[in-house]
């Protein structure tokens, strides 16, 4: 009886320490290099960059019998934003990828995209693309960057 109740103690201990599933925490490495990891890592390439320069969005793609396709006009298309969040180091990695699907021309006849959902699955797989870059990034000794004063 003991142990059941230890086990379930710790399987709460373990859930309430679980982190959101699309975020990297404590990134160490030079907020250059992980810029430049992130760009390198967007499907299609990076299509704009917010004014504060921390959050990336990837041209618009559809996965087609697992290759990446422009998808532009298409009905449906996906595109990814990764976020940089925190002031300095450590930093954290947001990663989001939206479907959205295309809706009513407007009247001056522009296509328009509504969000149609969320895909956590190509989402989970881009996480991992970047974390997996960021782990075997070239270890540069960067003085000015890398140095801590205490």
């Amino acid at each position: 009886m003991a142990r059941i109740f230890l086990n379930l103690l710790l399987l709460v201990f373990l859930s309430s320490c679980a982190t959101s599933s699309n975020q990297i925490q404590d990134v160490e490495a030079p907020l250059s290099q992980v810029k430049a990891v992130i760009k390198k890592n967007l499907p299609l390439g990076l299509r704009g960059v917010s004014a504060n320069g921390r959050e990336f969005y990837s041209n618009y793609f559809l996965v087609v019998k697992g290759k990446h396709m422009k998808a532009e006009n298409l009905q449906y298309r996906k595109f990814a934003s990764v976020s940089v969040l925190g002031d300095r180091r450590p930093y954290t990695i947001k990663v989001e990828v939206f479907l959205e699907k295309r809706s009513q021309p407007s009247a001056n006849g522009l296509k328009q995209y509504k969000d149609f959902r969320r895909d956590k699955k190509y989402s989970e797989y881009l996480l991992r693309k970047i974390h997996n870059a960021l782990e075997n990034r070239e270890e540069s000794i960067n003085f000015v960057d890398d140095f801590r004063v205490f």
